[in-house]
């Protein structure tokens, strides 16, 4: 994979913004930083080095519940989108 880019968003769509994405172990590792309560909605592309590419919208990709218990202000959950597949 040449270039990974995953954005997220928290109003379905309207806007977006930038995930931290990390190679890792032949795949990619991306943090996103979820809300309190609610839904996160990903848009992934990918481009090899054959000029290859993808891209994929998921709107409402998970929902987020708040339990009363955060174990740190605003953390990174990375798994969120973590191992990405290799274009054909």
């Amino acid at each position: 994979m040449k270039t990974v880019e995953v954005l997220a968003s928290y109003d379905g769509g309207a806007t977006w913004r930038g995930t931290i994405v990390e190679p890792e172990d032949g795949g990619f590792q991306v943090g996103v930083r979820n809300p309190d309560s609610g839904f996160v909605s990903l848009r992934i592309r990918a481009q090899d080095d054959r000029g290859n590419a993808v891209e994929q919208t998921l709107i409402r990709a998970y929902a987020v519940r708040w339990t009363g218990v955060r174990e740190r202000p605003g953390a990174m959950w990375p798994r969120a989108a973590s191992h990405l597949a290799a274009l054909p």
